[in-house]
């Protein structure tokens, strides 16, 4: 038996059996009636061929007719190739005057032999063919003729064949044909590629095929001759051969279709899979439609596939394949008809919006509506693909100006994660869009670019909008203007005509903003810095959002020691951007949380941020000129986390240009040198850090302590004059702005070149530090002091020391404290002695015993039963634990709790 012959043999054993019946029951004189049927490709053929080898061999008459579309028309025409065999002249005994031409020298043959009459695609019947058929049926009992018919599935003239129904004196077998099982691919597979195909590699056989023993030959032969072997990581490639051909035996079967069948399959292929069977039947527009007949039609073609009440197709290429031959305004207008069916069915949005995406206008208002819900949907799933689909389709419909300028802004706002050249030219439209009704979004286009980075194009555009006098986003403008100003890096840079000041003491919240930005960054005034900063982050219901000056606000919160404040303000701006969909936005926020939780030791928390910042804005979607801002924050935290190959390949993956955050970069890449043992090169990073700060008029020691880093690099070349400059320089600018943070940093770094003064300056930036025990900068300020009452002062003094910062580093997991705490510890003589830290007594006493159990491994309803109190009240001590002690999960509990409890 060839290959060919096997493969479609597969699973056929039932049918094969039956048809030896009907030939055993032809030898012994019982007449016979069989029906093949089932979708195209199933093997009818094959069946028919091997019961007419095996009945020739024994000696049975074999008379073959074959049926065709092209002589539907024909009258006779199938009888025709039957009787040729038989009755000679037959095609002038056709065309004469009788009923039945042909059937009686038919009987009288079969009476001599038995006789198998075989009717191939007897769905394409000629009426006279057909009632010809039914006629011998009727004759059959007595007769030793067997008769078999089959069909492909399709919608010629089914009932042709359904008829030849037998009467009790006649064997009956009606086949239904079926597509091979899991098990019957998987032979199919070994069967074509020699060897047992693996089970992900039958399974997407299955898949891509549906069992068809046709598909199945046509793939895996060519899937075999490319040389692929029957494996898992070659399903996508077999997928990809399964889609074509699957799209070709779609084209076939539509051949041999109906105008009134594609035109039904067309609407399934629209909406099937959403509305109900006798709904798309209205939608195609058939007048007098057979419902059920039409319906078996289609599933028996094998190109759609039952789901419940419902027909769908069976893949989208055949879906393509049955709406291609349609003009495409006939195949957007059944679209939109197909819409607004299922609008008034109540399918689905996400649905309806998948209809509407091929649809043309349709001019409802429904239409922009539900598209919107859509996208919100979408975007809530993840689906940006599916989301900007959805606004882009909207836009297509008749809108008004207004209207079509917030959607197109808020596609731009989605945009810019997935193609960021299409969403500026949008927000570059809108920006320059006339009339006072666009203001707020003039306001919003500018921000949203600047959000993402954009700051020569947001500082030219800022400065034409305010020389042109629209006072209603003229003091926004502004606002705008001066924080793409301080970001610029050179002189270079296009030319704007010079532009009014921002007031000292501004009333707008945008311009506060930026205001409160300009003193941070010159280290002037810190309580008016406050003050402005929280005018900035007042809620206006009635104004636009902007992200940049309430941003900016926050940031100088940073540098004004408010942080518990600031990380309110930027979660509640986290969720304003959120709720509008701002991407860019999103990253900013979140990029900055990441390096206010850094500021505060959390570095866990930081990194969460700034994986959540890649999701909403991938870093290819950062403008160049801000896209190191948050590859600077992650190589600090692996720099500290001792992870230095992370580090050294994220740093060999990063392409800054010099932008706003340039000066993060450099002084993460000193970072990197020093934990490296490269001090020359470590020096240079944070020289040009100060230079890059400088050119945007930064010099607040808060924001990048790169002084006293860099005096520590110098003082470890003996570049002593440059350290002492350096050390005093910061000292002289946290003493003028008057930050706790920044001056305990400079006191630290000024500490370590004071000679006989060391011990008492380390000991004041200890002081300084008090109100930050929880940050890394006050352990790092306990092991400075804990090394000068070691070399200059005490050593007695310094276990102690070394015990709290024990403690606290269980909370930071910093790599360079812990190996600076062991070197110290070593040479105090030993593990420090573990006192009990400060953030350890600020817990009151039913807060301590839930924080114990909960390092001892005890769940929380287990603690409740043996306090005798309610869980909710210790999950809300739980929570005052994690508040208090600034620290995010159980993990980090445990360590402290073992390190203060000595368990």
């Amino acid at each position: 038996m060839s290959g060919h012959a096997e493969l479609f043999g597969l699973e056929r054993e039932a049918e094969r059996h039956a048809l030896t019946s009907v030939l055993g029951a032809l030898d012994r004189g019982i007449p016979s009636v069989v029906t093949i049927s089932g979708a195209p490709g199933l093997g009818q053929l094959d069946l028919l061929r091997w019961i007419a080898r095996l009945a020739t061999g024994q000696g049975v008459r074999v008379l073959w007719a074959r049926a065709a579309p092209a002589e539907h028309g024909l009258r006779y025409g199938v009888v025709a190739q039957l009787l040729t065999p038989l009755v000679p002249g037959v095609r002038d005994l056709l065309a004469g005057p009788d009923q039945l031409p042909g059937l009686a020298e038919l009987l009288r043959a079969a009476r001599t032999r038995p006789t198998m009459v075989i009717v191939e695609d007897g769905q394409w019947l000629d009426p006279a063919s057909s009632a010809w058929l039914q006629a011998l049926v009727r004759r059959l009992p007595g007769t030793r003729i067997a008769m078999l018919a089959s069909t492909g599935g399709t919608c010629g003239d089914c009932a042709a064949v359904s008829s030849l129904a037998a009467t009790g004196q006649v064997n009956a077998v009606e086949m239904l044909l079926a597509p091979l099982s899991a098990r019957g691919v998987a032979d199919a597979v070994e069967l074509v590629c020699g060897e047992r195909g693996e089970d992900g590699f039958c399974a997407a056989a299955l898949a891509t095929t549906g069992g068809n023993p046709l598909l199945l030959r046509e793939v895996l032969g060519e899937y075999h001759a490319r040389g692929g072997a029957p494996v898992d990581a070659g399903a996508p490639r077999l997928r990809a051969i399964g889609e074509a051909a699957l799209g070709d035996y779609a084209a076939r079967v539509l051949d041999g279709l109906s105008e009134e069948a594609i035109s039904v399959l067309r609407a399934v292929a629209v909406c099937g899979a959403v509305l109900d069977f006798p709904l798309v039947c209205r939608l195609a527009g058939e007048q007098d439609l057979h419902e059920s007949r039409i319906r078996a039609i289609i599933a028996a073609s094998g190109l759609a596939v039952e789901a419940g009440d419902r027909l769908r197709v069976r893949a989208p290429v055949v879906a393509a394949r049955v709406l291609e031959s349609m003009p495409g305004a006939e195949r957007a207008e059944l679209h939109a008809r197909a819409a607004e069916l299922a609008y008034r069915a109540d399918v689905r949005d996400a649905d309806v919006a998948r209809i509407l995406l091929q649809a043309g206008p349709i001019g409802a208002r429904w239409v922009v509506h539900l598209l919107r819900r859509s996208f919100v949907s979408a975007l809530r799933t993840g689906d940006d693909g599916a989301a900007i689909a959805y606004l882009n389709r909207a836009l297509d419909e008749p809108l008004e100006p207004l209207e079509r300028a917030r959607l197109n802004f808020e596609l731009a706002s989605v945009q810019v994660a997935r193609v960021p050249v299409a969403s500026d030219r949008r927000l570059s439209e809108l920006a320059t869009t006339p009339g006072r009704e666009f203001a707020g979004l003039r306001l919003r286009a500018v921000d949203a670019k600047l959000s993402r980075g954009d700051s020569h194009w947001a500082r030219r555009v800022a400065a034409e909008a305010v020389l042109a006098e629209h006072e209603s986003e003229k003091d926004g403008m502004l606002a705008l203007y001066w924080l793409s100003e301080q970001t610029r890096q050179d002189d270079g840079e296009p030319m704007v005509p010079e532009m009014p000041p921002l007031p000292d003491h501004p009333l707008d919240t945008a311009q506060a903003g930026a205001r409160a930005w300009q003193l941070a960054a010159s280290a002037n005034d810190l309580q008016a810095t406050r003050v402005l900063a929280r005018r900035a982050l007042r809620r206006e219901e009635d104004r636009p959002l902007l992200v940049m000056p309430r941003l900016s606000a926050c940031r100088a919160l940073f540098l004004t020691d408010d942080l518990e404040e600031a990380e309110v303000q930027l979660n509640a701006l986290l969720a304003d951007v959120q709720r509008e969909h701002l991407r860019a936005g999103t990253a900013r926020v979140l990029a900055a949380r990441a390096e206010l939780s850094m500021r505060t030791g959390r570095n866990d928390v930081a990194e969460r941020d700034l994986a959540a910042a890649e999701r909403a804005l991938p870093l290819s979607g950062w403008h160049p000129n801000i896209a190191s801002y948050p590859i600077s924050l992650q190589l600090c935290i692996d720099v500290q986390y001792g992870r230095l190959d992370r580090a050294r390949a994220l740093l060999g993956r990063a392409r800054p240009a010099e932008g706003a955050f340039s000066a993060y970069f450099m002084f993460a890449k000193g970072l990197l040198s020093l934990a490296e043992g490269r001090p020359v090169d470590a020096l240079d990073m944070f020289r040009e850090c100060g230079r890059r700060l400088l050119r945007q008029h930064i010099v607040n020691p808060g924001l990048l302590p790169w002084r006293s880093v860099a005096a520590g690099a110098a003082a470890a070349l003996g570049h002593v004059k440059e350290a002492q400059r350096l050390s005093l320089e910061e000292w002289t600018l946290a003493e003028k702005w008057g930050a706790p943070s920044a001056l305990g940093w400079a006191e630290m770094g000024f500490s370590r070149l004071s000679g006989e003064q060391r011990v008492m300056r380390a000991r004041e930036a200890l002081r300084v530090l008090r109100g930050f025990r929880l940050s890394p900068v006050y352990t790092l300020a306990l092991l400075e002091a804990a090394a000068a009452e070691l070399d200059d002062g005490d050593p007695a003094e310094a276990p102690p020391l070394l015990g709290e910062a024990s403690a606290l580093a269980t909370i930071h997991r910093s790599h360079w404290l812990t190996t600076r705490l062991r070197e110290l510890s070593e040479r105090a003589g030993g593990a420090p002695a573990t006192p009990v830290s400060p953030i350890w007594t600020s817990l009151s006493e039913p807060e301590r015993k839930v924080a114990v159990m909960v390092a001892r491994g005890r769940v929380n309803g287990e603690i409740a039963e043996t306090l005798s109190v309610t869980k909710r009240t210790v999950e809300r001590r739980l929570s005052c634990v994690y508040r208090k002690l600034g620290i995010s999960g159980r993990e980090e509990l445990g360590a402290l709790v073992r390190s203060m409890e000595g368990f």
